[in-house]
């Protein structure tokens, strides 16, 4: 038995600035300017080790609110702004 903790987010709100760099590094380290793989990204950052010591749980629809703002934002960040 486990005794990880686990931070599930699935709406928009739920997704921090921690979460969001956690993917931008993910996306930069794997995906450099190329071409990004978003079930590679959202599989890596899945179960990510949170600074409060939990594990990111994203659930497993991948089109949640928190998973699309996800995209959202690295997409904008990658564009520049």
């Amino acid at each position: 038995m486990s005794d990880a903790t686990y931070t599930s987010i699935h709406e928009a709100a739920d997704v921090t600035d921690e979460i969001l760099d956690a993917c931008e590094d993910i996306v930069d380290g794997w995906h450099g300017d190329g071409r990004v793989d978003w079930e590679d990204v959202i599989d890596r950052l899945d179960g990510y080790h949170l600074a409060d010591g939990s594990l990111l749980d994203l659930g497993s629809n991948a089109e949640s609110g928190a998973i699309r703002h996800i995209k959202r934002v690295i997409r904008k960040r990658r564009a520049g702004g």
